[in-house]
């Protein structure tokens, strides 16, 4: 990862309450605190939100604690971990509040600078042979036990399962190719750019249709600087076929550099691809438990696809068993090994990373070394998960490909980039493995005929825009026929608030308007509504919160 600018909406601050607030670094035990706790920089130092009066409080209280700027909200704070940089390089472009040691992204980055980046200099930012972080303000979770759902590793338990071998062997390394070099060719998939929403978004969602999945959408990331939905795709489960309960593969699918022209391979055509690949060669399977496949779209510009989802989780009171997050995963100089890493502060952690190991071992030749961590870190979008207390892990080559990363140098079959296709296909061969153990997704019996959900033919994705209150956009992408489909909107309840018109014409893309009011012309009450887009009984649902 690596993290930009965002426009940061909080639900719990009024106008009045801004410029009250301070950032500041606490260092010790903060767990009896009500602080709201943004960011682990280094073993027990935090980054927080804290008022004039709390900051009293925690002086009584012999906390130790240093002001590092007031009135922070709106502002845009970064870590930045130097690998080919001077303190001085990164002092031009925004102002050091603090160093700290100990977060370590490979062995070479020991230092980290928290640095406030002016909007201007956000460019300069990224020019930067540097690790980025942004500092999202959202709440860390401390949780003492792991959420409902995941039952961990019992080696006693543990047994061989000829069906997961199969799916495991129909992995292909030419499907492989094919993907990676298609994202490749997109011209450019940084999120600041429209060929990640119009182009890529679509083509992944495609994908995951043909695959099977019982409902594939566009997520809106909820980001007014960008239009990067998460492409998603849910497989329900046969014997427990929820929405809300479910085990789940991501990737990010944006790359970088922040240009016009990018290719990302390594970074991270290959995390993505895991995700599809999987998602091809289970179709064939029916699964105890729901499995959600997932990119995690703008993760270049700080986590928020999957910031976006595991919050929205939290919500909605998702039980997730499990969350496997894959960045990067077929460059390999001096290490032809795999790494999962988890976090050890997160009861739960380290069962899932012994349920990849195992099954690692078991049914591929993949090379693994498992590693924990002791920090929540932004590094990749495993961090939104740990965050909100929910189990994950984070896969990635050992050796990251340092030459040409971020570069436009990270191609297919470069030397610094996605150079071992042989190594990639294992590593994608134990994520399919991972995913169908018990532990995880449990894989169930072979499905004897694939019937295709008639409404993903028929519709690509829903994605809305909030632009105020008598302004909500609707964006429909697949093959749009006015005369099969129909566009409403109800509230929580499931009650009719109004039909949405479509254009009386076929195509691929229409974008419509609701006004914010029902049928009798009224204004609605603030709240949640949802767009239903209805296929002959069949529905795709997506959610608007009316402030």
């Amino acid at each position: 990862m690596k993290k930009p600018s965002i426009l940061i909406v909080f639900l719990f601050f009024g106008i009045s309450i801004l410029a009250k607030e301070n950032l500041i670094a606490v260092s010790g035990d903060i767990k009896t605190t009500d602080l709201y706790i943004i960011e682990e920089a280094a073993p027990q130092t935090y980054i927080a939100l804290a008022t004039d009066q709390e900051i009293e409080q925690l002086k009584k209280q012999k906390i130790t604690l240093e002001i590092l700027d007031k009135a922070p909200l709106g502002k845009d704070y970064y870590f930045v971990w130097p690998v080919a940089e001077t303190r001085e390089r990164v002092a031009k472009v925004g102002t050091i509040l603090a160093e700290y040691t100990g977060m370590d992204v490979q062995r070479e980055f020991h230092r980290c600078y928290l640095v406030h980046v002016p909007k201007e200099n956000e460019d300069a930012l990224f020019k930067l042979r540097a690790e980025k972080n942004y500092l999202e303000f959202d709440r860390a979770v401390f949780k003492d036990a792991p959420p409902i759902g995941f039952k961990g590793y019992d080696p006693k338990t543990w047994t061989y399962n000829q069906l997961i071998q199969d799916m495991v062997d129909a992995v292909s390394v030419d499907t492989l190719r094919k993907m990676v070099l298609h994202m490749q060719n997109i011209q450019s998939r940084h999120a600041s750019y429209s060929f990640n929403r119009d182009e890529m978004v679509p083509w992944f969602c495609g994908l995951l249709r043909e695959y099977g999945c019982d409902s594939v959408f566009a997520q809106n990331i909820g980001s007014s600087s960008y239009n990067a939905p998460n492409p998603v795709g849910i497989r329900l489960g046969k014997k427990y076929p929820s929405y809300t309960r479910y085990f789940l593969v991501g990737g990010h699918p944006d790359a970088m550099p922040r240009r016009s022209t990018n290719y990302g391979a390594d970074d991270n055509a290959t995390g993505a691809t895991m995700v599809l690949e999987a998602a091809r060669v289970m179709q064939n399977y029916n699964f105890e438990h729901t499995i959600v496949y997932m990119g995690f779209n703008a993760e270049e510009v700080g986590l928020l696809g999957s910031a976006h989802w595991a919050k929205k989780a939290e919500q909605r009171g998702d039980t997730i068993l499990g969350v496997i997050s894959y960045d990067m995963a077929g460059h390999t100089n001096n290490y032809e090994q795999f790494r999962i890493r988890y976090y050890s502060g997160l009861p739960g952690c380290y069962e899932l990373a012994q349920v990849f190991d195992r099954a690692t071992s078991t049914y591929t030749k993949l090379d693994l070394v498992v590693s924990k961590m002791d920090q929540i870190n932004g590094w990749s979008d495993h961090a939104s998960f740990w965050r909100k207390g929910f189990v994950a892990a984070y896969g990635m080559e050992r050796e990251m490909s340092s030459g040409v990363y971020h570069t436009l140098g990270d191609t297919v079959d470069a030397p610094g980039g996605l150079n071992n296709f042989p190594f990639f296909t294992n590593t994608v061969r134990a994520a399919v493995a991972t995913t169908a153990v018990k532990e995880c997704a449990a894989v169930m019996d072979q499905v004897g005929g694939i019937v295709r959900h008639p409404i993903k033919k028929a519709v690509a994705s829903i994605t809305t825009q909030v632009f105020s209150r008598n302004s909500i956009t609707i964006f429909l992408t697949g093959n749009i026929n006015p005369h099969t489909l129909s566009l409403r909107i109800v509230n929580v309840s499931g009650k009719h608030i109004k039909t949405i018109p479509l254009r009386n014409e076929r195509s691929s893309i229409q974008t419509v308007t609701w006004d914010g009011t029902d049928t009798t012309q009224r204004r609605v009450a603030s709240g949640l509504y949802f767009v239903e887009l209805n296929y002959e009984g069949l529905k795709l649902v997506e959610k608007i919160m009316l402030n």
